[in-house]
């Protein structure tokens, strides 16, 4: 029999909910179906919905998968104007707001990001200057094109406060719990989570000595780990998101249960369970401290954000010349038919096409580097 940590009901087939400990929107698939009643649930979605907002970006720009649904864009301006464009998936720039230009010859330049804005403008104009050509015929005869912004963007992106701190307490707790914890023991945290208290139960934690763990620089994870030491009286937890926001939340300085320890590690990135090697051993006075004291080490935060960032690049790169190889040998190979000898024509189509769509990928990634704001992450 499971009882909900909230409300303390047992959970039947007719109130189970499947709780996601680290949230569908970060990714995450850890999932347990006897923590949370269906009642009980909603009550977090104030605080669940801070913490997807705070690290939408991330995931964004990781073009990350989840169980449902996807990371939804978001609009930025360009740096030195005031355009604004969205942000999709894997951070593909793309157009909000259609560009209408009236040419020396007396033509309109129409620029929109899809057939159906097209249409939407080409009606307007069909009303407003009664032509009587096809519109589907104009449609047809459009250009369709893929250029690189190759200008810098200005992002703003706030990380921290209450709700997301409590959102990092639930997750913690949600993970003891689903590993057997006692209710008994996080009751006193269910006020603070809930409603926010004027108590400091959570925060940031970027020690001078690195956390030791076996993880590949090629893996961006999201981590939890639990420990409680019974003749100290003390449990604590410890989560770190997409390898770079650490948190540590003091979960009990009374604790009167035994020894207990455990860890979770997921790979974001190939969406599997890793082996946990993260083991962190702290005295009950340096949680209290930390937590209380609520300081952050703003210089190894911003370091671990700078790796973050240029790990994204690094992906998106990798991203765009896989995409750049691939539409290369589609185009060269379209005629191209199962078994068929491909014949030099077609292999010079496919150098001459891969060669100009590398080099403006190069021209534009050199750009963007030059313009890598690293005085700007704040």
């Amino acid at each position: 029999m499971f009882n909900c940590y909230v409300c303390g009901c047992n959970i039947t087939k007719n109130n189970t909910y499947k709780e996601h400990i680290i949230l569908n929107s970060l990714g995450g698939k850890l999932i347990s179906p006897s923590i949370i009643c269906n009642s009980c649930a909603p009550k977090f979605d104030p605080i669940d919905t801070a913490l997807s907002s705070q690290f939408n970006l991330y995931g964004l720009m990781l073009n990350i998968e989840r169980d449902r649904g996807k990371n939804p864009p978001i609009k930025v301006k360009v740096t030195g104007t005031d355009n604004q464009i969205s942000l999709d998936a894997g951070g593909k720039p793309v157009l909000i707001s259609p560009i209408i230009q009236e040419k020396s010859d007396g033509n309109i330049s129409i620029t929109v990001r899809d057939k159906k804005g097209l249409r939407k403008i080409l009606n307007g104009l069909q009303r407003k200057f009664s032509f009587t050509e096809d519109i589907e015929s104009i449609i047809n005869r459009a250009n369709k094109s893929e250029e690189y912004l190759g200008k810098p963007v200005d992002i703003n992106v706030e990380i921290g406060g209450e709700e997301l701190f409590r959102a990092i307490c639930k997750m913690i707790v949600s993970f003891y719990m689903q590993n057997g914890g006692s209710r008994q023991e996080i009751l006193h945290l269910l006020p603070y989570i809930l409603h926010g208290t004027n108590e400091a139960f959570v925060s940031y934690y970027y020690p001078d000595k690195e956390i030791n763990t076996k993880s590949k620089i090629s893996q961006i994870l999201h981590r939890l780990f639990i420990k409680a030491v019974a003749n100290e009286k003390v449990m604590y937890g410890y989560v770190e998101l997409f390898s770079t926001f650490k948190f540590l939340i003091l979960m009990s300085d009374n604790y009167t249960g035994k020894d207990f320890q455990h860890s979770y590690e997921f790979d974001v990135l190939n969406r599997n369970k890793v082996e946990s090697s993260i083991n962190i051993n702290l005295p009950k006075d340096i949680v209290i401290e930390t937590v209380k004291n609520q300081k952050i080490n703003l210089n190894n935060f911003h370091d671990a954000i700078q790796k973050l960032w240029l790990f994204i690049v690094e992906k998106q790169s990798n991203d765009c010349l896989n995409d750049i190889i691939q539409n290369s040998m589609k185009t060269a190979f379209e005629g191209v038919t199962e078994g068929e000898v491909v014949n030099n024509e077609d292999f010079y189509l496919l150098i001459e096409t891969l060669s100009e769509n590398l080099a403006k990928f190069l021209s534009s990634r050199n750009q963007g580097l030059e313009d890598y704001p690293d005085k700007n992450i704040d």
